[in-house]
């Protein structure tokens, strides 16, 4: 998406839709073609987040917010503030209502020899120890994962009739957060042809029939 509008590129030609005539789309190709050559002249400067983001809904957002368009956000209302944050053009922090996320997620690449991403690793983190430093504070509160929680899952795994495989654990994990096929095959470096085979092999194995079931199972065990 350019300004808010479909656009595509090919070798030889590229498509704006929608405009009001021909030169208002040359124009914007024009623009969007500059964009993208500024873009790749600088590309030894930028550098890439490989982190995937799954857009959450406005109406959800919605649900953390005071809803009193108070405009400490810098919207005009919390509508407004929810729909930039689903578009991830601001951050939770630009409103001072939310309450502090219940767990945090980061995703690290991993390159091979060549600098290739080969997969990522996810690591629980909490930067509230982090923030409190900064901001010069005592704060030193940290949620972990109690060691009960790492054995509960495992125990629940080993406790199938055909354990998960590490890789089929992985595979779960990504989908309970909701992301597809597609999403899972680019977070962990593989095919969708087998992240498809891992979730029907997961589903088999936990005895559910669909994504929300195995998500389900993932959260009363832990896992997410």
């Amino acid at each position: 998406m350019y300004e808010d509008r479909l656009c595509a590129l090919y070798p030889q030609a590229g498509l704006i839709s929608p405009v009001e005539d021909r030169s208002e789309a040359i124009a914007l190709l024009e623009k969007l073609a500059g964009f993208l050559n500024d873009v790749f002249s600088r590309r030894d400067q930028i550098t890439p987040n490989h982190r995937i983001h799954r857009r959450v809904s406005v109406l959800n957002i919605l649900k953390l917010l005071p809803k009193s368009n108070c405009g400490q956000c810098g919207h005009a209302s919390c509508m407004a503030f929810a729909a930039s944050l689903s578009l991830q053009e601001t951050v939770p922090e630009k409103c001072p209502h939310i309450q502090s996320p219940l767990r945090e997620e980061a995703f690290y690449p991993v390159y091979d020899a060549d600098g290739i991403l080969v997969s990522t690793v996810a690591i629980n983190i909490n930067t509230s120890k982090t923030v409190a430093h900064q901001k010069g504070t005592e704060k030193t509160t940290e949620t972990v994962s109690t060691p009960f929680s790492a054995m509960d899952s495992k125990t629940a795994n080993m406790s199938l009739p055909t354990p998960l495989s590490s890789r089929e654990l992985e595979v779960l994990c990504v989908l309970a957060e909701g992301a597809s096929n597609n999403e899972i095959a680019r977070m962990l470096n593989i095919s969708p042809h087998t992240v498809k085979s891992h979730v029907i092999h997961v589903f088999n194995k936990l005895g559910v029939n669909d994504r929300t079931q195995a998500a389900v199972w993932a959260a009363r065990h832990h896992l997410i």
